[in-house]
């Protein structure tokens, strides 16, 4: 193979190359698609008593136990396209048994991107083409981590022949175990982009990287997917710090925690029977309540920075403490030379306060004054005082009584 790739020069070619070739193995490995012939083992359905005695005209052909592609994964497909191309998002199932929740079921996949070719396709055509992308992807995406890590050319192409024709990969095809998996070499890839060039582009292919095992509707291999991602995530950060390193640096994981934000909501829907459904008790047998409930995450990363701790007998001083202390307005130290208006802390020249030009309240008039009373004081003191019409107090000497005295 090396000899195939001497001539391909620039990273963009050998990507080019890379399609083409995994296309080519793909169109070869589902060749009979091309002739008319669907990849769907049919023989399957005549494993079920309904249909057991139906007359065949070719020899039974014997596959392996994978019956959920004939009992679960063609009929979702196929369900979801007449209802999508009828303009309805099928949320609901009536076809199966007394009827059951469509989309609230992960394996329906109504989001999942390659499920897009039943929209516009017609169905068994559609399957076919469904196949052939998820081998090409499959493929591609294994050769791009393992260029990415520092394989050469020739070893990351035949990474991907492998992954993509391996047991695993081969026995899952057209089920939603197997569209999970293929995203596992785009979830290295992302990562490593991620921790080398944190850019917005490699932040949102990590998102959508993470984001597609979950669309692809097999919740456990997502799991297994994202918890491999977190692992080589992890791997990376930690072989990148430096020894004797003076601060932390979080920007890697950071861009890594955006580009997993979750943004969902929640939803509670009730259908009852008018009437009987607001019947106390025996009411629940006659209302449904159907409750979706997606979570939102935000995550706030703080980038720590370990410095030398500072001796408190090094800090400055804080300017104008001692003013405060004195009850200065704010700390401000007055400037003798400049002082202006009531307050005195105008101190640009020229400048006068408002406070001066305004027009000064008038004084409320004094109560009147209360009438004479007369009291001895228990030390045997007599203090007269004079209450007179401008509030003026006027102190006698002492004597033997204390007696006030109210003058007009």
């Amino acid at each position: 193979m090396g000899w195939m790739l001497r001539d391909v020069g620039s990273e963009r070619t050998f990507r080019l190359f890379a399609i083409v070739l995994f296309a080519l193995l793909a169109g070869l490995n589902y060749f009979p698609a091309l002739i008319g012939k669907i990849p769907f083992p049919r023989d399957l359905v005549l494993q079920f008593p309904a249909w057991k005695e139906v007359a065949r005209s070719e020899p039974l052909q014997r596959y392996a136990d994978i019956g959920d592609l004939v009992t679960l994964v063609y009929p979702f497909r196929s369900f979801a396209a007449s209802a999508v191309r009828s303009g309805t998002l099928p949320l609901w199932n009536p076809h199966f048994q007394s009827g059951a929740p469509f989309q609230a079921d992960p394996q329906s996949a109504l989001f999942y991107p390659p499920n897009f070719f039943y929209y516009v396709l017609p169905t068994p055509i559609a399957w076919a083409v469904c196949l052939f992308v998820r081998m090409v992807l499959a493929g591609f995406l294994t050769t791009l981590f393992v260029r990415e890590i520092g394989g050469t050319k020739a070893g990351s192409i035949f990474s991907g022949i492998v992954f993509a024709s391996c047991g695993f990969i081969t026995a899952w095809q057209g089920q939603c175990i197997g569209d999970a998996s293929i995203w596992l070499p785009l979830v290295g890839y992302a990562v490593h982009r991620l921790h080398r060039d944190r850019t917005n582009f490699s932040v949102a292919l990590a998102g959508i990287a993470f984001a597609m095992p979950v669309l692809a509707g097999h919740p456990e291999t997502a799991l297994h997917v994202t918890l491999a991602g977190l692992l080589m995530a992890a791997f990376w950060w930690a072989a990148s710090i430096r020894p004797r390193a003076r601060y932390f640096n979080a920007g890697f994981l950071l861009s890594f925690a955006l580009a997993g934000l979750l943004d969902n909501s929640e939803t509670t829907t009730i259908s009852k029977i008018p009437g009987l459904g607001d019947i106390p008790v025996l009411g629940n047998l006659f209302r449904s309540k159907s409750f979706q409930k997606n979570e939102s995450e935000l995550m706030f990363i703080v980038t720590a920075q370990v410095v030398k701790p500072v001796n408190r007998d090094d800090l400055p001083k804080m300017p104008n403490v001692e003013n405060l202390k004195k009850a200065s307005l704010l700390g401000v130290d007055r400037k003798e030379d400049q002082i202006n208006g009531p307050s005195g802390f105008i101190t640009k020249p020229g400048a006068t306060s408002n406070i001066q030009d305004q027009p000064q309240p008038v004084p409320a008039a004094k109560p009147a004054s209360p009438p004479v009373k007369e009291a001895t004081g228990t030390a045997g003191v007599e203090t007269k005082v004079a209450a007179q019409s401008n509030s003026t107090i006027e102190v006698a000497a002492p004597v033997a009584k204390s007696e006030i005295v109210s003058k007009p």
